[in-house]
């Protein structure tokens, strides 16, 4: 018996990539609003990001700080509960297609800034807290090198009393970005006490609060680096002291 053999017509369905992709996005538009005006408005899916626009220091109120952008009343929201984290998105992060999904009504979903009372944003117990630029083509520095000079800064702190307790309460930070990125993060952070590896404009570009600043040293293979000591406080003092008279050693190439 002989077999048969049917012949079925293909059908060819043009699929392009874009097409593909197209039909499994899911727009949402995000609008950011200050004072009832929508001050900027993005579209967010599966597949794009936005970015969460800043706001002049005029208009945030004296003694408060710009923390983020909320789906919810930023009026009853309080940065002393314990899922105030869940409730906004950071002020320099990038809103996602799943931060705002749950909130979104017929595709759209309001955003609003939260200020928060200086006073009630909790700093961390750090013993000393240091900062620095890991743009390593521009400051010279590296995790190596930092390090290095980190086990130089123990040993002068131990020299001037400091328990291991102390000692292990130190803590060292990379920042990154360009210098008025990298200036913004150590803004938000506000507890570093001292900044190593910027240069001349982290005050003017970067935006930093700085009480003091000098230089130029050399890290790494980079010239006039800077040092500069944000917070007025024992320890830090006395580290910024010791850098300023030869403690940046162990940071040079």
């Amino acid at each position: 018996m002989k077999r048969k053999f049917i012949f079925l017509p293909l059908l060819l369905i043009p699929l392009s990539g874009c097409s593909f992709v197209k039909s499994f996005e899911k727009n949402i538009e995000v609008n950011f609003i200050y004072k009832s005006s929508i001050i900027q408005t993005s579209t967010v899916n599966q597949f794009t990001n936005a970015l969460t626009p800043e706001l002049a220091a005029g208009y945030i109120p004296d003694g408060y700080e710009l923390y983020g952008w909320t789906w919810y009343d930023p009026d009853i929201i309080s940065i002393k509960d314990p899922n105030f984290e869940y409730f906004y998105i950071p002020y320099d992060e990038v809103v996602h297609y799943d931060d705002v999904k749950d909130y979104a009504e017929e595709g759209v979903v309001s955003l609003r800034p939260v200020f928060v009372n200086e006073e009630d944003i909790p700093i961390p117990d750090y013993y000393l807290a240091v900062g620095w630029y890991g743009k390593t083509s521009t400051s010279g520095l590296d995790q190596t090198i930092v390090d290095r000079w980190a086990e130089t800064l123990y040993t002068y702190l131990r020299s001037e009393g400091a328990t291991e307790e102390e000692i292990g309460k130190i803590h060292i930070e990379e920042f990154l970005g360009d210098v008025a990125t990298a200036g913004s993060l150590v803004n938000k952070a506000r507890y570093i006490d001292i900044l190593i590896g910027f240069g001349n404009n982290i005050n003017t570009t970067g935006g930093v609060d700085v009480i003091e600043k000098d230089g130029p040293y050399t890290m790494g293979n980079k010239d006039n680096r800077r040092i500069c000591l944000l917070r007025e406080n024992e320890v830090a003092r006395k580290v910024y002291e010791w850098l300023k008279d030869g403690g940046t050693a162990a940071l040079a190439g």
